[in-house]
């Protein structure tokens, strides 16, 4: 198993839940921080898999220090496209939630 594979796994971990256990009491504040972070690994993915298709490069030299560096640059790159608007997945995983929220709390009222 590959440096990068074991490494993937790790980013779910970056997930953060909402600082309350009651869903209703979370503050739009943390979900919309939730939905940049899943929105930040799933375009992680994406990086990594577009960078499987080009062919290798020896700029940074071959090896784990390589792998590492190039994980760690998608990575970053993922996170900055996400907090700038990203592919629009942050948004719409905001929108669903929070309108299944809004439906949950006014049935139980």
């Amino acid at each position: 198993m590959s440096y990068s594979s074991i490494h993937s796994f790790s980013l779910f971990s970056q997930l953060r839940a909402p600082s309350t256990s009651d869903f209703s009491q979370t503050k739009e504040k943390d979900l919309k921080k939730m939905c940049t972070q899943f929105e930040s690994i799933f375009i992680t993915h994406l990086l990594r898999q577009m960078r499987k298709a080009l062919p290798k490069s020896d700029f940074l030299g071959g090896g784990i220090a390589g792998d590492i560096f190039r994980d760690q640059w998608d990575e970053i790159m993922a996170e900055k496209i996400a907090q700038g608007g990203g592919i629009g997945l942050a948004k719409i995983l905001y929108e669903k939630v929070s309108h299944q929220e809004s439906k949950a709390v006014s049935s139980e009222r």
